[in-house]
């Protein structure tokens, strides 16, 4: 059963609330609003185990700005409700008046599906969000909740991390280290173009590299944001293939084994499809005498690499690969 009832502000508590900010403008326009015209909408609460004390599910800013304005008492609907009601009402009726940004919405989404140990599919039905919209948010808070507490207030937006995920590590720490000094993150438009611009120049040639000359310069200068001598003479240089990593040792040039060792044939034949230094890595790690041997080695290798990977590294080496 839902009650109607007045009660005094001693007798309200309030819920777990995921806001990391307050808007102080929203605030004094509230302020000025119940100064004139009261509350207009009665505060969602449940009962507590003690039967004079109800707890706010919906309603804490209500409440907060309330008090301010000299409210002694509030009008409340009350009603028995579990923890995961509760939760799912603060959720959908913050969700359905758009007063949680983004970055909340997922912290929240995040917090019911391990306070109650919920999948996704359940979470979307107890909320009444699709499953996709919910995997994308949990995605997202993984990612927020990696951030410091200063660089999670001036992410606004799904898309903006989405943006950074682009990004270098260093490039990424660059844009969030500004972003904290200023209060501002740029919008997900103009992290796309820095993301864009920060890319590495082998791999813009790569893809563009069947291509016209001229149409190669110039995705190395938006992309790069190389000059156009400077990506001419890029260009140049693979064309004719004088770049470093281009390079390919022969079996001649393999000279690190003695005469008849079969690892010189071995990294020959490995060194027409990896770079030499991932051979080198792996041989450091787990010598092989064999191409099979190597590649199982290989595999064990970057497994165990992966696993002691950092999460966000994994998140974009999975988005990269799978």
């Amino acid at each position: 059963m839902i009650y109607e009832l007045t009660v005094k502000a001693e007798q309200l508590v309030n819920m777990l609330d995921m806001r990391l900010e307050q808007d102080a403008v929203d605030d004094e326009d509230l302020l000025t609003s119940i100064q004139e015209h009261g509350i207009k909408d009665a505060l969602t609460c449940r009962y507590t185990s003690d039967p004079a004390i109800f707890e706010i599910v919906d309603g804490r800013r209500r409440f907060r700005v309330g008090q301010v304005a000299g409210l002694t008492e509030f009008r409340v609907t009350a009603e028995e409700m579990t923890d995961l009601q509760a939760y799912s009402v603060a959720f959908m009726k913050n969700h359905h008046r758009k007063s949680m940004s983004e970055v909340e919405e997922a912290l929240w989404l995040k917090h019911m599906t391990e306070k109650f140990e919920l999948t996704q599919k359940q979470l979307a039905e107890k909320v009444s969000v699709n499953v996709s919209t919910i995997n994308r948010r949990i995605k997202f808070a993984d990612e927020v909740s990696q951030l410091s507490v200063e660089q999670r207030r001036v992410v606004k937006t799904e898309r903006q991390v989405r943006e950074l995920r682009k990004m270098s590590p260093e490039k990424k720490q660059e844009v969030l280290d500004a972003a904290t000094r200023t209060g501002t993150l740029p919008s997900a438009r103009a992290l796309e173009q820095m993301a864009i611009i920060s890319q590495d120049p082998r791999e813009v040639i790569e893809k563009w590299k069947h291509n016209e000359d001229e149409f190669v310069v110039f995705m190395l200068t938006e992309q790069c944001g190389m000059t156009v001598t400077e990506a001419g003479v890029y260009l140049k240089k693979f064309r004719s293939k004088k770049h470093p990593w281009q390079k390919r040792k022969t079996l001649d040039e393999v000279t690190r084994f003695p005469d008849g060792d079969p690892r010189a044939q071995m990294y020959a034949e490995l060194g027409k499809w990896y770079p030499l230094e991932i051979i080198d890595a792996i041989e450091l790690v787990a010598p092989a005498k064999t191409i099979g041997t190597w590649q199982s080695n290989a595999r064990t290798f970057i497994r165990e690499l992966y696993q002691k990977t950092p999460a966000n590294t994994k998140t974009l080496l999975q988005e990269m690969f799978l």
